[in-house]
């Protein structure tokens, strides 16, 4: 059987990474909603509004999306602090 050993430390590296990648992703998605807005200044028609519109139907998803990555991070960031706290209390009532 492997012995596994979790590191709050490198938990909580993860988790600085995975939330700098949702940064990433929101960056993205505001440079992608800046260049569709700008398509609108040279392409017209309903050609142009059909992709305008898909792109603004898709957004919310994209915005979900980060979101999440968010979420991920706080959790893995929470898991890092309960199992420090967890190895201070087992310690605390072993030292009584």
């Amino acid at each position: 059987m492997m012995n596994q050993t979790f590191s709050p430390e490198q938990a909580r590296g993860v988790a600085s990474s995975i939330k700098n990648k949702g940064h990433n992703a929101r960056d993205i998605i505001n440079q992608l909603d800046r260049e569709i807005k700008s398509v609108e200044g040279w392409w017209q028609g309903e050609s142009a509004k059909a992709f305008v519109d898909e792109f603004h139907q898709l957004k919310p998803s994209l915005d979900k999306l980060v979101q999440c990555v968010d979420n991920i991070s706080i959790s893995l960031n929470k898991v890092a602090d309960i199992k420090e706290q967890s190895d201070r209390d087992i310690a605390s009532q072993l030292r009584k």
